[in-house]
């Protein structure tokens, strides 16, 4: 499988995993201090689920920069060709964003 002119697997499989795993195990030692700021106590997993979850969390960041990224770009994998195409991939950003900032609030205060 070639993207932009270099091959991902086999040869590149392994360093994949390991920047995806090391940019969860960033992204969850970030909010497990941010927990531990709060006053909250850490999880309590089983010895392989503090393993795999660093992968976990670094694929799923990952895969929602890759959908932000689309969306931001007009919903084209490149860069749009049109400025309306651009304009509308803004939009529906915002509108995303909006939507999960004021509307998930929303639906765990009415779920009280």
């Amino acid at each position: 499988m070639k993207i932009q002119g270099m091959r991902l697997f086999p040869t590149h499989a392994g360093a994949i995993v390991a920047v995806a795993y090391a940019y969860g195990a960033v992204l969850g030692c970030l909010s497990l201090l941010w927990s531990w700021a709060l006053g909250r106590d850490v999880p309590q997993l089983e010895w392989w689920q503090y393993l795999l979850a660093p992968f976990a969390i670094g694929a799923v960041a990952f895969v929602l920069e890759a959908v932000g990224t689309f969306i931001a770009n007009g919903f084209t994998s490149g860069q749009a060709a049109s400025s309306a195409r651009l304009t509308a991939g803004k939009v529906a950003l915002v509108a995303l964003l909006v939507l999960l900032l004021v509307g998930w609030p929303m639906y765990q205060m009415a779920q009280r």
